[in-house]
This record gives structure tokens, C-alpha cells and sequence, in this order.
């Protein structure tokens, strides 16, 4: 018989609906522990069973006997991530047990959340905790002074690159500033990333900081990323991966970009980017911003169009389907004086798009 995706369609029905049931499930197993051994005092007292497993993430839960499998079994379990328990209300959401590292992109809110972990750890990083700042190469001179200020009064920032061999340990005086790291990346897939396959992401930043923790000797360890309550669904998706253990603590604490905002307006320095224009943070003319966004960047410093023009044309093929490419966009805002009639994309004329 010939299986079509129709068929398939109940099982991933229910594998949408029963995976965040497990998962609920597992996280309140994990909580009633906590709160059994802090409350209660339901647990075998016997040294074995008081002892926290080693390098558990939550030391103060006991470690559970386990029993041995016979040789050659299989256990699905060991291939999927431990869930984190639930924030209790007494729990302080930035303090997270080692080892760890915050994804620190060099922006207003995971720089509002690197000092709030800071804070929580009495205002210095822990033994087994690295603040990791990936280097795509095309970020705005602005970001760079951001991280490097950083740095410089809060603790230190590792900057990381890919490289071709993994990845790259640099400083800001030796980290490239005109986006070889991803150009090399595009050479050595031969394709361009897009709004399908973003690949630029997993390895321009997630695997390199995931290789550095494992160079670190952490097998095991909490990616700390800097996701708000007020964007719910990039919140949901990321808790959804069995494969990371991640942290937000940000979105537990209930922090929005309003509350950020306000809290960078009392501080020393900031974040100065052009206009104070968001459209210049993080990847300068990436492919998933906005059509506005991207004409005010290309409007105010066209320069920036033509690495992404030059990787077109290396690859023969478009970041987006949907849109002109980099050289001609860059023609139409120079030259033509003009984008988009309209915000959204899909006023861009056919002739534009093939």
C-alpha cells in the first residue's frame, strides 16, 4: 500500500498535541521533587538517596536510583534532553545552576539579561559560565562597541567564529568586522540560506557555542537565551526542542521590550545604533527583515548591500524567492529613489521577482 502525507496526517496530529502534554507532565514530576525534598521532607534519608546525582542541574533534588538495563537495550530517554522544572515563586529565574552559557547577541535584551544574571549571582559569573558573543561578521559597528563595552565593565565575552575546522576564539580586536565567516560558510555549502532552510543560524551560532561548552569539558549544560514574554511563540518553539536544554528566564520573569526599554534608558551607556533604529541590530541586511527595515538600511549606508549582492552572485540564486535581489534592491533605492509602494512585500512588482 502507498502511504500519502493524508495517512500521516492523525499521527502528527497527536504527536502535536501529546508532545507538550509529556512534557507538562515531566516538568511536574520535576517541581513536586523540589518541593517534596524542600517541604516535606518526603525522602528516604539514607546518605545513597540524599546525595544529587553528579552534575545535576538541580542540586538540591535528590538523585533517583536507577535500575540497570540488560546489555545492548535501548532507551529512548537517553536521547532526549532533561526538561527543565517550572519557576516556583519563590525561585529567582536568572539564577541558574552551572554549567551554562548566555547567548549574549549583542543587543538591548540579552544584554538586559546578561545583568540580570550577573545580579543573581552576586554580580559576577559563576565557576562553569561563559557569556558567548558568535561573530557572523556582518553585524553593525555599533553592536561591536555595544559587546566590547561589555566586556569591558561587566565580565567578559568570549567571541566566537565559525571557521571551517569548528570554530574560532577571537577578541575585538581581532574579530572580523566584514563578514568572512559567513561568506566562507555560503562557499562551503555552495547554497544560500533562506526563510526555509536557515542554516546561518545553527552554524554561524548555535554549533559553534555548543562545540566551545563541549571543548570546555560540559557534555551537559543550559543554553541561557534571551527570548521575552511579549514573543510567545519564539518562546513556545524553543521550549518544544528535545534536544536543547535551554533556559529563558526572561519570559519567565514576565520581562517585555517595554520593561527593557525603560531599564537601558537609566543606565550609564546604551546601545547606539543609527536613529536608534532597531532595523541595523544584529545580521545588517539579513533576509528575514522586513522590506521597510531593509530599505533603511540600504537608504542610509548602501555600502552594506553589496556583500550580500556578492554572495548572489557567487551562489547564482536569491536569499529570498520573493524578492529582488541585493544588487537590484540596491539600484532601486539608490537610483529609483524608492522601494516598496508599500510595506508589505507582496506589493513588490512580478518583473522584480521573476
Amino acid at each position: 500500500m502507498h502511504y500519502t502525507s493524508a495517512h500521516l496526517y492523525p499521527v502528527r496530529a497527536y504527536s502535536r498535541i501529546l508532545t507538550p502534554i509529556h512534557a507538562h507532565a515531566r516538568d511536574c514530576r520535576n517541581a513536586y521533587k523540589l518541593y517534596a525534598h524542600q517541604h516535606l521532607q518526603a525522602w528516604d534519608t539514607t546518605p545513597e538517596r540524599l546525595s544529587p546525582a553528579a552534575g545535576s542541574r538541580y542540586p538540591n533534588v535528590p538523585a533517583l536510583q536507577r535500575t540497570s538495563r540488560p546489555s545492548g537495550s535501548t532507551h529512548v530517554g537517553s536521547r532526549i534532553r532533561r526538561h527543565r522544572a517550572p519557576i516556583l515563586p519563590d525561585m529567582n529565574p536568572y539564577k541558574i545552576t552551572p554549567p551554562f552559557y548566555v547567548s549574549f547577541s549583542g543587543g538591548r535584551t540579552s544584554g538586559f539579561l546578561l545583568r540580570q544574571v550577573l545580579d543573581a549571582h552576586d554580580g559576577t559569573l559563576p565557576p562553569d559560565a561563559y557569556v558567548l558573543f558568535a561573530n557572523t561578521g556582518r553585524e553593525h559597528a555599533a553592536t561591536y562597541e555595544f559587546v566590547e563595552r561589555i566586556g569591558r565593565d561587566w565580565c567578559q565575552v568570549i567571541w566566537l567564529e565559525w571557521a571551517t575546522t569548528g570554530y574560532e576564539v577571537t577578541t575585538p580586536q581581532t574579530a572580523n568586522r566584514d563578514g568572512k565567516p559567513f561568506a566562507d560558510l555560503i562557499t562551503k555549502r555552495n547554497y544560500l540560506p533562506n526563510p526555509i532552510a536557515r542554516f546561518c543560524t545553527s552554524d554561524l551560532k548555535v554549533i559553534p557555542m555548543k562545540r566551545f561548552m563541549h571543548d570546555q569539558g560540559h557534555q551537559d549544560f543550559t543554553s541561557v537565551i534571551g527570548l521575552r514574554a511579549d514573543e510567545p511563540r519564539r518562546v513556545a518553539k524553543l521550549r518544544s526542542d528535545p534536544t536543547r536544554d535551554i533556559a529563558m528566564p526572561l519570559a519567565d520573569a514576565n520581562v517585555t521590550k517595554e520593561d527593557i526599554s525603560q531599564w537601558w534608558a537609566e543606565q550609564p551607556f546604551d546601545l547606539q545604533l543609527p536613529h536608534d533604529d532597531p532595523a541595523f541590530g544584529n545580521c545588517d541586511l539579513c533576509f528575514l527583515k522586513g522590506a521597510a527595515r531593509i530599505e533603511r538600511v540600504i537608504r542610509h549606508e548602501p555600502d552594506r548591500a553589496l556583500w550580500w549582492a556578492d554572495q548572489e552572485s557567487k551562489i547564482g540564486a536569491r536569499f529570498r524567492k520573493d524578492r529582488p535581489t541585493y544588487r537590484q534592491l540596491l539600484t532601486q533605492i539608490t537610483v529609483q529613489g524608492h522601494l516598496f509602494q508599500h510595506i508589505d512585500d507582496t506589493t513588490i512588482p512580478c518583473d522584480c521577482t521573476e
